[in-house]
């Protein structure tokens, strides 16, 4: 039977990416093995603090790996990150999810 690690690692070769919502696994020598398989890392920006975010986005862009940070809701957090060099950006500051209109319709 695969072990977990091993099931994270095939995915990640499959995938090229990771989703980052803890910091451990980017700044950790423990997981330091994994990174050669990333292309792109997705973070959270409202996870950690900003210099917490700093240092995250630092070791991953030393990495040479592609940062998509998610959630910027604000120009605040948006002009945060660009003066990073993060080079992917979403969330509702972009465009707000609208809700659709649904027409309920009898099955029979």
């Amino acid at each position: 039977m695969i072990n977990l690690l091993e099931k994270i690692r095939r995915w990640i070769y499959q995938n090229k990416s990771l989703e980052v919502y803890r910091c451990e696994i980017i700044l950790s020598k423990k997981y330091e093995s994994w990174i050669k398989f990333i292309d792109y890392v997705k973070v959270d920006s409202s996870k950690y603090q900003d210099n917490i975010m700093t240092a995250i986005i630092t070791k991953i862009k030393a990495l040479n790996k592609k940062v998509v940070i998610e959630k910027i809701e604000t120009m605040e957090k948006f002009d945060f990150f660009a003066k990073l060099n993060v080079d992917y950006f979403q969330g509702f500051f972009f465009c707000k999810p609208t809700m659709m209109n649904a027409k309920i319709t009898n099955p029979s």
